[in-house]
């Protein structure tokens, strides 16, 4: 397919190591699909990275795009398969957390909608976000900072537009046939506001195809060094 676009996102402060691997298995799983990159050097605040996206959106020209983020890991089936409607924005449900800190690491279980699982419409997901930040501007001024925002009008496209007052937007949620895997790590933008204490899945498994073995798999990513800051 030639739909679609994956715009990669990353606010450059996970590890070499680390971000070396995880863009490695996202150009293989793209293959031909082209990706654009944003570097979020200055600002990794919510606020900024909406902002980021929507001038980063404006640039492509597919009618899809996938939203990428520098902590995941994407199968190459995540991206052939699935297509919402056009005025439908769609969340893949199918993804495991793993938490690289844990001395005793699995894959969790986590389907909750998150902007690094995102497929929608690309003209669609432009004008969501582009108006979501100019309600936070009516409501806040132009000077806020995320961390002064009521979480729902931060919240991912197509959840809780009723709620701000924005236009209300279709959301679906789909299951890509292989899982993605979500890093939660010391370096991630969540660990600064909830640390260690993110809650823990019910669903577990030590093993999952294709990534293989959880502790093999952290090994690979993080590297020996990386896990033990990660742990410590």
């Amino acid at each position: 397919m030639n739909d679609l676009t994956i715009l990669y996102y990353t606010a450059n402060k996970i590890p070499v190591c680390f971000a070396t691997q995880v863009r490695a298995q996202l150009k293989l799983a793209a293959n031909n699909i082209t990706i654009r990159t944003i570097d979020r050097y200055k600002d990794p605040s919510i606020l900024k990275l909406y902002s980021d996206l929507v001038y980063g959106l404006k640039d492509i020209s597919t009618p899809y795009v996938a939203l990428c983020e520098d902590d995941t890991l994407y199968p190459a089936s995540y991206f052939s398969c699935y297509r919402p409607p056009l005025d439908t924005i769609g969340y893949n449900a199918n993804r495991w957390n793993v938490y690289a800190w844990s001395k005793e690491p699995a894959y969790l279980c986590q389907s909750r909608a998150i902007l690094g699982q995102c497929i929608a419409p690309t003209i669609l997901l432009t004008d969501t976000i582009a108006e979501k930040l100019e309600v936070i501007e009516a409501k806040y001024g132009s000077a806020v900072e995320s961390k002064d925002i009521d979480g729902k009008y931060l919240a991912e496209p197509g959840r809780y537009e009723s709620f701000t007052g924005a236009r209300p937007v279709k959301m679906e949620q789909f299951l890509s046939p292989q899982a993605c895997v979500v890093f939660n790590h010391r370096d991630s933008y969540g660990f600064e506001f909830r640390g260690k204490k993110k809650k823990t899945d019910y669903v577990h498994a030590s093993y999952w195809e294709p990534w293989g073995d959880v502790n093999q798999l952290l090994l690979k990513y993080f590297g020996e060094e990386e896990l033990k800051r990660q742990r410590a």
